[in-house]
């Protein structure tokens, strides 16, 4: 490996981009005014975080106003879960989810669940779709919200949204939708989509950390989580963390000034190791969908062995890769996302998730397939070098 290493782990962050810390610099000492301050160096600072939230409505296809910014994903999640459900009359008391929802949504639903409410799960088919069908079924007078992602984080499946929105409509139910690993990789428009409330997040497409954004659609309403200042009018008091919206903003404007090249470079590597991947290992097996997915993302079966045996021999030969969710995941536990996409416990543990970036490389995959393949084979005894 020549002392290099490669990460093929993209889903669970991103490095930051050059322009986005060029862009947050000035306000880490020159321009370090509370923008809430009516002075000059309130007002300054307050300009670059409206140009911001322009910024970042446009890589979803929102108005600035519809735009709150958030300190992390998770929080956006719950913030959009709990606001909706207490904002809601009490004889809706119903909450649809699809059962393969990113924790912090799931976590969010259960918490309400111990204060009254009911959580419906969609179930998903074996490539981690959910069917409009399941949703009409249940849907009714008395749901408060559904909440369903665009595209999953372990697996790559997107979904159906549209569709589901449309039938969320005749029932005048709130429709969530968090798109944390669609943004930048798939273009969407939350108009197109025709949801109501979404949520993204900064280190998911090259931005700082500790900053995400939440769109609301003009007039719903929505119940803060935090009291206490005028912040974000009021959806997120506490003084703005001004240097991470300016790189939110910055990432934000990159990624959709840059989609189309992001989304064929993307494409073609995964087309790469797929293409590679089943030459090699050709009992391995994806999990997910086989056409609707992210460009980035492939999970995969090897049947046999343990995904925590993997990952740590490529960690070993200096290769990242995860078992599933960074929030999530941890060794020796199976994926509920794969279980409930109908995977045994046992294969559940023996799946592994690859997610590249914009700066892998044809050679960086090729090098992750040769590298796996003798793992493997050494896993199956035959006699290789890094046995």
């Amino acid at each position: 490996m020549n002392g290099r290493r490669l990460c093929f782990d993209f889903n669970a962050t991103t490095p930051i981009h050059a322009d986005v810390l060029e862009a947050m610099t000035p306000y880490f000492c020159e321009m370090w005014g509370n923008p809430s301050s009516s002075h000059v160096f309130g007002r300054e600072v307050r300009s670059g975080i409206e140009t911001a939230r322009a910024h970042t409505a446009a890589l979803i296809g929102a108005l600035p106003e519809e735009i709150f910014f958030v300190h992390s994903g998770t929080e956006g999640n719950n913030l959009a879960i709990k606001g909706l459900a207490h904002a809601s009359p009490k004889s809706r008391n119903q909450i649809i989810i699809s059962k393969i929802e990113h924790s912090s949504v799931y976590a969010a639903c259960m918490s309400l669940k111990k204060v009254g409410f009911e959580i419906h799960e969609l179930p998903v088919d074996k490539f981690g779709s959910v069917s409009p069908s399941s949703l009409a079924e249940v849907i009714s007078p008395r749901t408060a919200l559904l909440s369903v992602m665009l595209a999953n984080n372990e697996i790559g499946t997107l979904q159906p949204i549209s569709a589901m929105a449309e039938i969320a409509n005749r029932y005048h139910v709130p429709f969530h939708c968090d798109a944390i690993q669609a943004a930048g990789k798939v273009p969407f428009s939350v108009n197109e989509l025709g949801i109501d409330i979404l949520t993204i997040s900064s280190h998911k497409i090259y931005g700082p950390k500790g900053i995400a954004a939440l769109y609301v659609r003009n007039g719903l309403n929505l119940s803060p989580l935090h009291h206490g200042g005028s912040q974000e009018r009021g959806m997120q008091p506490g003084t703005e963390n001004v240097p991470a919206i300016i790189g939110m903003g910055k990432a934000c404007e990159i990624s959709l000034c840059h989609m189309n090249y992001n989304i064929r470079h993307l494409k073609k590597l995964r087309n790469r190791l797929e293409r590679k991947l089943f030459i090699e290992l050709p009992a391995a097996e994806i999990n997910g969908h086989p056409r609707e997915h992210l460009p980035n993302t492939m999970n995969i079966c090897i049947p046999g062995i343990p995904n925590d045996t993997i990952m740590t021999r490529l960690d070993q030969q200096g290769i990242s890769l995860s078992t599933g969710s960074a929030c999530s995941s941890s060794p020796g536990v199976p994926s509920r996302i794969l279980q409930a996409c109908g995977r045994s416990i046992i294969d559940a543990l023996c799946s592994i998730r690859i997610s590249f970036g914009l700066h892998n490389t044809d050679e960086e995959i090729d090098t992750l397939v040769r590298v796996l393949s003798e793992i493997v084979s050494c896993e199956q005894g035959e006699k290789n070098l890094y046995c």
